[in-house]
């Protein structure tokens, strides 16, 4: 038995930083909108992860998990927006995902989509945008306020993987950038055997468009659980590299592939730093 789980997040579709469905995109209106430079980049290692994912679940289902900020939304007095129409951001992310999914070889009848909840910020009051565009991918009319779920722990083929948006964060410091991931699952670990709960294999992270990945073992050596926060598909805003200077964005999908009740993670991820050396 064979299970292929890929997370992919924070894609921010309406952000000029965010993932751009191809190449030329159509306003309700009629204006066109192009992609800059970086966003082709962005479509580009979208494109070779889908393919990557085709080639892991060959022989095996498929589930996919968006782990939130689908869409990038009207906050905090932003001027760093595609278009301020929500609906059009969520039609916008609709065709990236629907590409991405076409190239993992996606099967209706045998394969799973689930979607998380993001940051209210990005994707409206009770994540409304990410459920309209969980019924539109699931063709479900009904608009129930049901689909989009906070945290999923689900065991899969046996192993136990958490998965939500929000959890931990990195430190400020090279020396501390991993310290409250792995205090995080060490807490997980304690609390977990204190209260006769099955411990995650996997518990994964997003939010933070910087990917870190935390082992942690017993005193034998055996990997107990590991953490992990995931790459984006959105680079740096101004916001943020006002607020964050050094922080270079990590960007892809985070691939996991179940047999037996065993399993193995794989990197699709690509950095992009926002900074080049100016010759003065």
């Amino acid at each position: 038995m064979k299970a292929t789980v890929v997370i992919i997040a924070d894609d921010h579709a309406g952000s000029p930083a965010g993932l751009f469905p191809g190449k030329n995109w159509e306003l309700e209106d009629g204006n066109h909108l192009l992609p800059n430079d970086w966003q082709e980049t962005l479509w580009e290692h979208l494109t070779e992860c889908g393919h990557r994912v085709a080639d892991l679940r060959k022989g095996g289902r498929l589930i996919i998990v968006h782990a939130g900020d689908a869409t990038e939304g009207v906050h905090h007095g932003t001027t760093q927006l595609l278009t301020s129409r929500v609906d059009e951001q969520e039609r916008m992310h609709l065709a990236s995902m629907r590409e991405f999914m076409s190239l993992c070889k996606w099967n209706k009848r045998t394969d799973k989509l689930i979607y998380l909840a993001g940051t209210e910020a990005h994707t409206g009051p009770g994540n409304s945008s990410t459920e309209r565009i969980v019924r539109a991918l699931l063709a479900k009319d009904e608009l129930d306020g049901k689909e989009v779920r906070i945290k999923l722990v689900a065991d899969i083929d046996g192993v136990l993987f958490d998965v939500a948006h929000k959890g931990f964060r990195l430190g400020s410091r090279e020396h501390t950038r991993t310290n409250s991931i792995r205090a995080y699952l060490e807490s997980k670990w304690s609390t977990c055997a204190k209260r006769g709960l099955r411990l995650p294999r996997y518990v994964v992270r997003a939010h933070m468009h910087q990917f870190a990945h935390v082992p942690v073992e017993d005193h034998q050596g055996n990997m107990v659980i590991e953490g992990f926060l995931m790459p984006a598909f959105k680079l740096p805003d101004d916001y943020a590299q006002m607020e964050v200077q050094d922080a270079v964005g990590s960007i892809g999908v985070l691939p996991f592939v179940i047999r037996d009740g065993q399993a193995a993670w794989h990197k699709a991820l690509m950095t992009c730093d926002p900074y080049p050396i100016e010759a003065l």
